[in-house]
């Protein structure tokens, strides 16, 4: 009993910093403060997210064939979740093309991220940032096609969040050199990027 009660307490005391953030930003979307929920995300999405995946890929222990695997993983399981998904909307006679998107992607940002981090550190920020740029890009490719004419992407972002990505296991893998400061500039930007999510989610 004891074990198992240490248990939940670490799991508790891992996931409080998630809550606090979250918190933060729940108490601001109840009082009269200003939030611009537009402004926050086109930063995080087009500046702190590119930032926070280059320098932590490209700066992690894990190899190159690793982060592929990962990310060949990480295909495979959003196809069989799509496939799934879909036998199950077609089941239960819901629109396919309407609930895709709501069934078949995983929130992989907004709590993937910090979780990750929170679990398992910068170990798991790595594994967790390959997963995240290939759902967004998967995400706003070929899953905006199943939504209406009427309904689009943010033009662009699929295509910066895996570049950043892919550019960071290129560089590593044929060990370019990069600057550090440089590195450094990135790592601060990319610092942004998790609590502002979680501001975000809360609010």
């Amino acid at each position: 009993m004891p074990d198992v009660f240490s248990l939940y307490v670490s799991a508790l005391s891992s996931i409080a910093p998630l809550v606090m953030c979250g918190g933060i930003g729940f108490i601001w979307g109840k009082s009269t403060l200003r939030f611009d929920i537009a402004f926050i995300s086109t930063l995080v999405t087009l500046v702190g997210v590119p930032a926070l995946i280059f320098h932590t890929l490209y700066t992690t222990e894990i190899d190159t064939v690793a982060l592929f695997d990962i990310g060949l993983s990480t295909v495979v399981a959003l196809a069989i979740t799509a496939a799934l998904c879909a036998v199950v909307l077609k089941l239960c006679k819901m629109s396919i093309r309407a609930n895709m998107q709501l069934v078949a992607f995983p929130n992989s940002g907004n709590l993937g991220l910090p979780l990750s981090t929170l679990a398992f550190g910068s170990i798991g920020l790595s594994a967790a940032l390959v997963f995240f740029a290939i759902c967004t890009f998967i995400h706003n490719t070929l899953g905006v096609r199943t939504l209406t004419d009427k309904q689009s992407s943010s033009k662009g972002t699929q295509f910066i969040v895996i570049s950043a990505a892919l550019i960071a296991i290129a560089a590593k893998s044929l060990s370019v050199p990069v600057p550090e400061w440089t590195l450094n500039g990135l790592g601060l930007i990319g610092s942004i990027t998790v609590p502002l999510m979680l501001f975000s989610l809360g609010y």
